[in-house]
């Protein structure tokens, strides 16, 4: 703190610790100011004084958490130089603590022969000596999807005739995205930086030992390095998940015109879903086309399941694509075999445009595409 000297403790910029706002930073309802980009960084850093603790009136050190992670969001739409007015920019932010302080929201993972105990003052302690072999089992499920660009694991341990082995796991929605080994001989202080560069919304730390050491394995600190959401707060981000059931209605999706071809780009039928329409080109052969597009406001899209049919196999572009002010932001390639398919894409991407792009070269005008069914889950509030 400045200036230097007494009083030791921080000063926040209101006369008196404020109620904090309960809301993410970019959640709607939302209002744009654009400002000249040479601003940015001295925004970013005024910003920081809502870092401190005395700014904020809070109940708890796990309620200081939840809102200095939403101000590391403020900061993170300020974190670069970025080409257009009122784009949201990501910028990779790092974070670090001491168990010795505060769990953080780690948890011991069950299923063990003996717990994993967290100790103030110390850190996450291993089973008790009397353990043929110490171990550390701990998990924190972070607040929704975000990119995890490095994951520091730092500890001691008593030297001993054996091996230290820490091991990794990152997850996204219960499937492991990511895994990380590191060793040591003989024990003693490690310190190990897994880069696994994923998006992902847990992680689960192991560190055991080959043999007893007569003493335990201490998890003393931590670092995450990330780019998004912010990953420690104690509240989950709200979550949701919408399906399309186009045997039903047709979602309100509508057909885009294709320059060039004279058919159909689509067409919805009741009980079949969003059938292909077929454009010849000479003899029987042509494309079968669904062209299709959906509006929605702006959410980050988590997941995206697509129930589809081909007649035959055939060649020609077969997509699921998301859309951000009018520009592809990610895609996704659909299987060409002839047949029925449930196909899972996982985007973590920022969105406000869905497009069915189904373009089957070769099959005849009787050899129509279905597309029946689109399950699409993200965070936030439901934008259908």
């Amino acid at each position: 703190m400045y200036p230097p000297g007494f009083p030791f403790f921080s000063r926040g910029s209101f006369q008196t610790p404020v109620d904090p706002p309960t809301t993410q930073p970019d959640a709607d309802p939302r209002q744009a100011v654009c400002v000249n980009q040479d601003w940015l960084p001295f925004i970013a850093g005024a910003l920081k004084q809502l870092e401190l603790q005395a700014t904020w009136k809070v109940a708890d050190d796990a309620a200081l958490l939840d809102v200095q992670g939403r101000v590391f969001d403020l900061i993170s739409k300020f974190g670069r130089d970025v080409p257009g007015c009122c784009f949201v920019p990501y910028n990779k932010m790092c974070l670090s603590g001491s168990f010795a302080d505060s769990d953080y929201g780690f948890l011991a993972s069950s299923g063990f022969s003996c717990d994993t105990v967290w100790v103030p003052g110390s850190g996450w302690t291993s089973c008790p000596p009397s353990i043929a072999a110490q171990r550390i089992e701990v998990e924190r499920s972070f607040g929704g999807v975000t990119h995890i660009n490095s994951f520091q694991v730092e500890g001691t341990c008593t030297l001993f005739a054996g091996t230290l082995t820490i091991n990794i796991t990152f997850s996204k929605n219960g499937t492991t995205v990511a895994t990380g080994t590191a060793g040591y001989v003989g024990g003693g202080n490690f310190n190990t930086t897994f880069s696994p560069n994923i998006d992902c919304d847990f992680v689960q730390v192991e560190i055991l030992t080959s043999a007893a050491i007569g003493s335990r394995v201490v998890y003393t600190n931590w670092e995450i390095c990330y780019t998004g959401l912010y990953p420690l707060s104690s509240t989950v981000t709200a979550t949701w998940s919408h399906t399309f059931d186009f045997t039903v209605d047709d979602g309100g999706f509508t057909t885009i015109p294709i320059p060039g071809e004279t058919g159909g780009s689509g067409t919805w039928v009741s009980g079949s879903g969003w059938r292909s329409d077929f454009t010849a080109h000479s003899g029987p052969n042509g494309d079968q086309i669904i062209f299709a597009q959906k509006f929605f406001p702006q959410r980050r899209i988590s997941t995206l399941e697509v129930f589809y049919t081909l007649p035959t196999s055939a060649g020609g572009s077969k997509f699921l694509i998301i859309q951000l002010g009018g520009v592809q932001v990610d895609y996704f390639t659909l299987s060409s075999v002839s047949g029925s398919h449930d196909i899972l894409w996982i985007p973590g991407e920022e969105a406000d445009e869905l497009r069915i792009d189904f373009g089957a070269a070769g099959p005849t005008a009787l050899q129509y595409t279905y597309c029946t069914k689109l399950i699409v889950t993200g965070v936030g509030t439901d934008p259908f």
